[in-house]
């Protein structure tokens, strides 16, 4: 099963200048610690936070999997 490159979407979200809680408001979640632990791996990213997460970051679907 691939998984989610956590250290390319921590990278680009850095290099782009959003912080955690600017990455939680345009995911819908409601604080930025959910979004961190997300980040971290302490919690998986939703099926439908993906696309939302690619388009906003820049990433292509495909390159967002390991």
């Amino acid at each position: 099963m691939p998984q989610i490159n956590l250290e390319l979407i921590s990278e680009i979200r850095r290099e782009k200048g959003f912080s955690n809680a600017d990455m939680a408001k345009m995911l819908s979640l409601s604080a930025p610690e959910k979004y961190f632990r997300r980040e971290k791996g302490e919690y998986n990213f939703k099926a439908v936070e993906i696309p939302v997460l690619c388009r906003v970051l820049e990433i292509p679907m495909t390159k967002i999997f390991k």
